[in-house]
C-alpha cells in the first residue's frame, strides 16, 4: 500500500483502506497465500462481514454487528484491484475477485427538512453568524471538506460561478490540509481560534518585500530575478547562510599590492558601524595601514548631491513634475522602477553621493582606483551600472572590511587619531544623510 496506493489516493481515502487492510482483510484471510485464495473463500470472507464483521468499537455499539453492503463492496473492490496489480507483476495467474457474488446495495430515502424546520434552522445559523455558510451548503450540497476551503476567489459573482478547488478533513481527529489542492493563501491560518495552524516560512521569504523568493520544484528556494532589487535582505536573514553575494574582498586586496593606489570612499554611516573609536581620523590611519592610499569620506559627495538635486528640484518641480523623490540606495530607486512605474519620471536624476565623491577622487588622482565601503550591498548593483563603472572599481560592505581588520589583527582597537587633515571635509547635514530623513533634511 505504501509504494503503489499511498500516492494515488487522497489521504483520508488511504486511511480508510489501511482500516479495511488491518481490520478485516488481515484477521480473516491474511494468511491465504494469494495464489491460493479463491472466490469460495471471498464469498465466505464477504458473509462474515455481512453478519458480524463490524469492528467493537464504542461509538460503533449502537450499530448492526454487521458491516453495510456498501462497505463490503469497496473491500470487494480493493482485494480486486491488489489483485489486478498483481497480475501486472507476473505475481498470479488470476484474479479471485472476478465471479463473486456481491451484496445489494439498499438506496434509502433521503430525509429532508420541512419548510417549519428549515425557516427555524436558518433563524439559529443567523443568530450564530452562520447563516452563509450554512445556506451555501444547503443550495450546492457541498461536502463539509470543499466547504470549509472555500475562499472569496472561487467566487464569480458576475457570472453566478463557484469553483471548488480545495478541501480540507480530519484525520486522527485533526484537521487535514490537502497539499495537492492547497494555495497557501494562509485564510485557515486566520480563521483559526486555536492557533493549531503555523505558517512556516522561510526566514529570506518573509523578508523580501519584493515577493521575489519562491520554492522550486524540490522545495528549494528559488529567487525570481525579474523583481529582485538586490537589497540582500534575505541574505541577511538566511540563518543557513545559504544566500550570499559576490564579494570582491580578493580584486581590492590584489589591486592594494599592485603599483596603483587605491582610495577608500567611506560612506557616512560608518560613525554607527566600527563604534565610537571609529571617528574619521582614526578608520583614515586604519585604512592606509591596510595599504590603501588615502580615505574620503562620502559625506562630501553628499553636499554636491544636495546642489545638484537642489537645481534639478528647482527646475523640474513644478513645472514638469508635480512632486520629485530621491534616495542614495540603488534597491529603493529599483523597486519603484518596478512597482510604480508611473512615478520613474519622478525619480531624482542626480548621482548618489558614492559617485560624486569616486569622480572627485579620481579627477584629484587620475590614474587611481577607488573603493566604496558602505552599509549594504545594494551598492555592488549601482557599482555594476555602465554609467558608474568607470568610477568606482569595488565595493565593500562594513562587514567585509571589519574582516580585512579582523585578518591583520586590527579588529579589537583603531590606531590612535592622525594629526593630518583629512583631504576634504563634509558639513554636518551631509554626514546625517545616512540618519531616517536625513537626505531631505539636508535639502
Amino acid at each position: 500500500m505504501e509504494n503503489y496506493t499511498k500516492i494515488k489516493l487522497r489521504p483520508s481515502t488511504f486511511k480508510t483502506s489501511q482500516g479495511f487492510l488491518k481490520n478485516h482483510i488481515k484477521p480473516q484471510i491474511g494468511s491465504v497465500p494469494l495464489a491460493e485464495l479463491t472466490s469460495l473463500d471471498l464469498q465466505r470472507f464477504y458473509k462474515h462481514l455481512l453478519d458480524g464483521g463490524r469492528v467493537d468499537r464504542i461509538e460503533a455499539k449502537k450499530k448492526p454487528k454487521g458491516l453495510a453492503p456498501k462497505t463490503v463492496r469497496n473491500i470487494h473492490q480493493m482485494i480486486g484491484s491488489a489483485y489486478n496489480l498483481a497480475m501486472e507483476q507476473k505475481l498470479v495467474t488470476r484474479n479471485p475477485t472476478q465471479g463473486c457474488a456481491l451484496p445489494k446495495v439498499e438506496h434509502k430515502e433521503m430525509k429532508t427538512l420541512t419548510a417549519d424546520q428549515l425557516s427555524a434552522f436558518f433563524q439559529e445559523a443567523r443568530d450564530s453568524g452562520v447563516y452563509e455558510l450554512y445556506y451555501l451548503d444547503l443550495a450546492t450540497g457541498l461536502r463539509r471538506g470543499e466547504l470549509l476551503g472555500l475562499k472569496w476567489t472561487d467566487i464569480d459573482l458576475d457570472r453566478g460561478v463557484l469553483k471548488i478547488q480545495r478541501a480540507i478533513s480530519r484525520q486522527n481527529g485533526q484537521a487535514h490540509i490537502d497539499p495537492d489542492k492547497c494555495i497557501r493563501c494562509g485564510r485557515c491560518l486566520k480563521e483559526c481560534k486555536f492557533n493549531a495552524i503555523v505558517r512556516l516560512e522561510r526566514p529570506c521569504r518573509k523578508a523580501c518585500g519584493m515577493d521575489c523568493i519562491h520554492s522550486d520544484g524540490l522545495g528549494r528556494a528559488d529567487i525570481d530575478y525579474s523583481k529582485c532589487t538586490s537589497c540582500g535582505q534575505c541574505m541577511v536573514s538566511c540563518p543557513f547562510g545559504a544566500i550570499s553575494d559576490k564579494s570582491q574582498i580578493f580584486q581590492t586586496i590584489q589591486a592594494v599590492k599592485s603599483d596603483t593606489p587605491v582610495y577608500v570612499a567611506l560612506a557616512p554611516a560608518f560613525v554607527g558601524q566600527f563604534g565610537p573609536e571609529g571617528v574619521p581620523e582614526r578608520m583614515r590611519k586604519a585604512f592606509q595601514r591596510l595599504g590603501f592610499a588615502d580615505v574620503y569620506e562620502v559625506a562630501i559627495g553628499a553636499d554636491l548631491c544636495v546642489i545638484e538635486e537642489a537645481a534639478d528640484f528647482l527646475e523640474e518641480v513644478p513645472e514638469k513634475h508635480k512632486f520629485m523623490v530621491t534616495s542614495c540606495c540603488p534597491s529603493w530607486s529599483d523597486m519603484v522602477k518596478k512597482l510604480f512605474p508611473q512615478f520613474e519620471k519622478n525619480i531624482s536624476v542626480a548621482f548618489t553621493p558614492m559617485v560624486l565623491t569616486a569622480r572627485m577622487i579620481k579627477r584629484d588622482h587620475p590614474d587611481c582606483k577607488v573603493v566604496f565601503v558602505g552599509p549594504c550591498d545594494s551598492k555592488k548593483l549601482e557599482a555594476r551600472r555602465e554609467s558608474v563603472r568607470s568610477d568606482v572599481d569595488f565595493v565593500l560592505t562594513f562587514e567585509e572590511a571589519l574582516g580585512i581588520f579582523a585578518a591583520k589583527g586590527m579588529d579589537k582597537a583603531f590606531p590612535p587619531e592622525d594629526e593630518e587633515e583629512m583631504p576634504a571635509y563634509s558639513s554636518r547635514d551631509a554626514r546625517r544623510f545616512a540618519y531616517s530623513g536625513g537626505v531631505a533634511q539636508a535639502e
